[in-house]
């Protein structure tokens, strides 16, 4: 319990880091396999699967809280506007479009 503890308090500080070289317009890692159960999906794959998944380019990405589970919110610049891509950073899965 506390490696997984420390494993997730590891990868929300790299995604905070990633969070910010996104918002600076820095490039991210493009990673594109799925996360193993212990490791998070990289804020850069959760981008590649967001893009795909609308089509556009990436406007803002961020880890956020939701309902008490933690999200990638990536928005994405759709042909009617932004879309707002949530993707679960366990399974790797895109959780909803809005």
């Amino acid at each position: 319990m506390a490696l997984l503890l420390r494993t997730l308090v590891a990868s929300i500080a790299l995604v905070a880091a990633q969070t910010v070289s996104v918002a600076a317009g820095t490039n991210v890692s493009s990673a594109t396999s799925a996360p193993t159960p212990l490791q998070l999906m990289t804020i850069g794959q959760a981008i590649q699967l967001a893009e795909r998944a609308v089509g556009g380019a990436v406007m803002q990405a961020a880890l956020i809280q939701r309902s008490g589970k933690s999200l990638y919110s990536v928005i994405v610049a759709g042909g009617k506007g932004p879309v707002d891509v949530l993707v679960d950073p366990i399974s790797g899965r895109v959780r909803e479009i809005k």
